[in-house]
């Protein structure tokens, strides 16, 4: 299969592939980590051929609202902020929009949301922290890490934060065929 699925790690603004080389692009939460999206979008629109599907899904407005509002509330921010939190969320006008100005044709988005509840805030906490990774720690010097960690799960506890919501933005576009 090795003919078939390749690995690469590159720049998400400037992809190393010639135009018109994918049939299919799939991107799942990754332009949120992203600074310039819109670069990103074309970049994906130049290397997909005419006919081709570019699809992405990107977090909504509201996910995560409530673990995110806690984790804001409890972590030193000094090593929180070390992230550019303004590269998302995005929502479905907005991703249509970068579609449209990359070229893009037969746009279709859909944002589903839903809560899932938990018995508590440290249920809250472990789902949290398993499905992000925890990303932000990776800032914090080693021998603070536990202890930040600890310190939120306890702050999600007393605040009794027992719900969390998932807002997800899918879209689809297709690169138009020039008919000559």
């Amino acid at each position: 299969y090795n003919d078939i699925i390749s690995f690469y790690e590159a720049d998400a603004e400037q992809l190393p592939f010639p135009d018109n080389s994918f049939d299919i692009i799939y991107s799942n939460m990754v332009l949120g980590m992203i600074p310039n999206q819109m670069a990103t979008i074309k970049e994906l629109a130049r290397i997909i051929r005419p006919g081709g599907t570019i699809a992405i899904s990107v977090h909504g407005p509201d996910h995560y609202k409530e673990a995110i509002e806690a984790g804001l509330k409890s972590l030193k921010i000094r090593y929180y902020f070390s992230h550019r939190l303004e590269y998302w969320p995005r929502d479905e006008k907005k991703i249509k929009t970068f579609f449209t100005d990359a070229g893009l044709d037969k746009i279709r988005t859909e944002r589903l949301t839903w809560i899932d509840k938990f018995e508590n805030g440290g249920q809250v906490f472990d789902f949290f922290s398993a499905s992000t990774g925890l990303w932000w720690y990776h800032r914090l010097p080693s021998e603070l890490r536990n202890k930040e960690a600890e310190k939120t799960r306890i702050y999600f506890q007393h605040k009794n934060i027992n719900q969390i919501t998932s807002d997800v933005v899918f879209a689809v576009g297709y690169k138009p065929i020039d008919l000559l």
